[in-house]
């Protein structure tokens, strides 16, 4: 029975192909993208979950206090991690890692590159899942000049070589041998490095005690807590752990889980909650579609079904057929949403710079779940016909030479009304999120980013960068030159305790600082709100240069003057810049102390980069001269250069990649809501040709005919936008909360994003209409 069942059903998709063809295709595009964006948050969702330890192991956090204030930092001071695992039993293992990587030249033989090490304990492959191909990382736990590598860095080193054992020459000083090659992290992991090195090589590049204090933040800790340990209990534990060893502290630790890393503290849930709602909507759309297409093309199979109960079909037959045919439409559907998924697969890696495979092991499980789903897509779709269609009387049917919904259409009404809600936030949602990014990537941040190089100091330049502006300073069209500590985009340190006459006593401001060169602000083109940048023939002990942000917890009026004091230190307020972002824009602009990093009493971080304002013309020349001139003073050093715009840019990639998926699904959700329309439309005007034919004859014009046709689709897609509007407000008002710098919620993008969905869905209609109206009317009617 159930064989010709199915033979039936592929006898009536040969003989309605276009509907067939509009239902299969819709369908696939919209398992399609459901199959994209389930791997997707799967990919996010899991994140970590190699680690054997992932729900032991902690993060410590920061609470800072400042005054009456308080803020929170995702870094830790070096002794902590140490001393939490000696004193608490609770810890069975700390490691630590460097905030960041250290960027080195490294050599090996005549393979000279730039590389960034992580710096970080040899308790790091105990702490966390980090199996090695190649070597052991025995020898790393009493050893300082070792090094464990990726399989990528030890081909681009030693190509077939065996690296185990061979040395490479780390900035031209220290010898780091090779004692481990690294399996391949997961793409879903937080820690992920291709260089490690011990943690303990930061104590010569800095300070002897630099992996040792309770103050400097710029450290991860990790630590994996007892089985069984309440972590907020072992939180309030060690509360007062770091102002216990160090009482000039005002931080206090928090352990934070591994397993909310991600999702929580970098920020990710948002957006994974965002993209599975949209997977969820374009799957509702073509089921919409699905189901409207099936029960309208079945109403026109009403005499059909007439007929074969005259000769003696049971109503249990009927049902089982549009079942059969429903659950073949999506099985075939779900094949060519696999094979549309692993076509287009190099595309949405492209788009979420993520490494989906389609069909690999670990998600054969989640694809093993379709064929259940599409039986149950296709049940749900052929449910209605089946039943309804099922139940008409043979003699009432065959009366009929058509078969109108009558009552029932509401449910084709309300189900494209909500296609068109749906398409219509995501439209909107769109125009929003693409127009906050841009605003975001092209907000003035106080400097000139245009035709702004830079160059890591290394070797000679960096120990005397005097030698490499003057030799910078030969070609004219190399305006500007500053050497600073950080970059602008990554400054970092930061600091309470400034103190300054009359300053209330619960005040305790939170100020970031940058060590700076006299030619600072002319490179970078920040303007002067008060007093001078900077007097190198002053008689001041030390003068600093203040933000606007910073002068205005000072004082109301002009600070120039004010004597500041940190620490040991002494400073005297020579000048107030105007705001300008030293972070990105998901930040306020803060406080920002600028002091000259030529005064080596106060020299915190030493220059480590050379700015360069460079003019447009002749561009590739002066940036052809800049590298030549950086080789020939340091031969043994890589050359680098980068575009701060280019850093810039990297602030926003959340918002960039969010754009572009969003932007892709809404496109797909149009899509299918017009392929719907298409197919809808093809059918009830078919239903409706004989009317046509007659209002002709009765003397309508081409143009009131597809008024009249296309009126009712119009109306809902009107509807749709009075359900939209508000929906899609409320949605992009609370997503714009997070940002301090935002735009404003115009009217014109929920108008622009209705006007479009309006136009595509008279367009998509009139295809049909238009094609209807200039039908020959006696074409139509001949058999009346």
């Amino acid at each position: 029975m159930l064989k010709n069942y199915i033979k039936f059903a592929f006898r009536n998709f040969s003989r309605s192909k276009n509907y067939a063809l509009i239902n299969i295709i819709g369908l696939a595009i919209g398992i399609c993208a459901c199959i994209f964006i389930a791997l997707w948050v799967q990919n996010e969702i899991t994140y970590d979950k190699n680690h054997e330890n992932y729900d032991h192991i902690y993060r410590v956090l920061t609470k800072h206090y400042y005054g009456s204030q308080q803020s929170w930092g995702t870094g830790s001071p070096p002794a902590v991690g140490p001393a939490m695992k000696t004193t608490f039993p609770e810890v069975l293992n700390s490691c630590r890692l460097q905030n960041g990587t250290h960027s080195a030249s490294v050599k090996y033989g005549n393979k000279l590159f730039k590389e960034e090490l992580q710096m970080a304990d040899a308790s790091i492959f105990e702490v966390f899942t980090l199996p090695l191909i190649a070597g052991s990382y025995e020898k790393a736990f009493h050893n300082n000049h070792v090094t464990i590598i990726s399989q990528e860095i030890a081909h681009k080193y030693f190509e077939n070589e065996n690296p185990i054992g061979k040395t490479l020459l780390i900035d031209n000083e220290k010898e780091l041998e090779v004692i481990g090659i690294l399996q391949d992290i997961p793409e879903n992991s937080s820690i992920k490095f291709d260089f490690f090195a011990p943690l303990e090589i930061l104590n010569d590049i800095y300070s002897p005690n630099n992996t040792k204090t309770w103050f400097n933040c710029s450290f991860n800790t990790y630590v994996i807590l007892q089985p069984g340990t309440d972590h907020i209990d072992f939180r309030e534990k060690t509360r007062t752990f770091i102002t216990d060893n160090y009482p000039e502290s005002d931080t206090e630790p928090y352990v934070y889980p591994l397993s909310k890393q991600h999702m929580y503290l970098y920020g990710y849930r948002g957006l994974v909650i965002i993209i599975a709602v949209i997977g969820g909507l374009i799957l509702m759309i073509a089921c919409i579609n699905f189901i409207n297409l099936s029960t309208s093309f079945a109403m026109k199979r009403a005499r059909e079904v007439g007929l074969r109960k005259l000769v003696g079909a049971k109503r249990i037959q009927l049902i089982n057929q549009f079942f059969v045919e429903s659950i073949l439409i999506t099985l075939i559907s779900t094949i060519l949403g696999l094979a549309l998924a692993e076509i287009f697969s190099s595309q949405f890696v492209s788009l979420t710079n993520s490494k989906i495979e389609i069909f690999s092991r670990n998600n054969l499980i989640y694809l093993s779940i379709l064929p259940l789903a599409a039986i149950l897509i296709g049940s749900l779709a052929g449910f209605y016909p089946a039943i309804v269609l099922s139940s008409f009387k043979p003699v009432t049917t065959l009366k009929q030479s058509t078969h109108r919904f009558g009552g029932r259409s509401i449910l084709r009404k309300v189900l494209v009304t909500l296609q068109f809600v749906i398409a219509i936030i995501l439209l909107v949602c769109t125009f929003v999120i693409i127009n906050q990014s841009n605003f975001m990537l092209t907000k003035d941040l106080g400097y000139n980013k245009e035709h702004l190089v830079y160059v890591p100091l290394q070797g000679i330049i960096k120990d005397n960068p005097e030698i490499y502006r003057k030799a910078l300073e030969e070609n004219t069209n190399i305006q500007n030159i500053t050497f600073l500590g950080r970059n602008p985009t990554e400054i970092w340190t930061n600091g309470s305790g400034w103190e300054w006459e009359e300053k209330p006593e619960d005040l305790d401001p939170f100020v970031t600082y940058q060590g700076v060169d006299t030619n600072y602000l002319e490179t970078f083109q920040i303007d002067m709100l008060h007093g001078n940048f900077y007097d190198e023939n002053s008689d001041a002990t030390a003068q600093i240069v203040i933000n606007e942000s910073f002068a205005k917890v000072i004082s109301d009026d002009n600070p120039v003057g004010i004597t500041l004091h940190h620490e040991d230190d002494t400073f005297q307020i020579a000048g107030v810049t105007k705001n300008f972002h030293f972070k990105s824009a998901h930040h306020k602009v803060g406080a920002i102390a600028m002091y000259l990093n030529t005064n080596n009493d106060f020299k915190i971080v030493s220059f480590r980069y050379a700015y360069m304002r460079i003019s447009a013309e002749n561009m590739q020349e002066t940036l052809k001269f800049i590298k030549h001139t950086t080789h020939s003073l340091t031969p043994d050093y890589p050359y680098e250069l980068k575009f701060l715009e280019a850093d810039v840019e990297k602030l926003y990639l959340s918002e960039v990649q969010t754009s572009k998926l969003i932007t892709s699904f809404a496109f797909l959700a149009v899509f299918i809501s017009c392929l719907g329309l298409l197919g809808l439309s093809t059918l009830i005007t078919q239903q409706r040709i004989k009317e046509i034919g007659i209002r002709k004859v009765l003397g309508s014009t081409i143009s009131q005919i597809v008024a009249l046709l296309t009126s009712q689709f119009v109306k809902w897609v009107l509807i749709a936008n009075l359900i939209a509007w508000p929906v899609s407000y409320y949605i992009m008002e609370s997503w714009l909360r997070n940002f301090p710098y935002k735009i404003t919620l115009s009217i014109w993008y929920f108008i622009f994003s209705g006007l479009i969905a309006l136009i595509i869905a008279f367009g998509t209609i009139s295809l049909n209409t238009i094609r209807a109206a200039n039908r020959n009317p006696v074409e139509s009617l001949r058999y009346e």
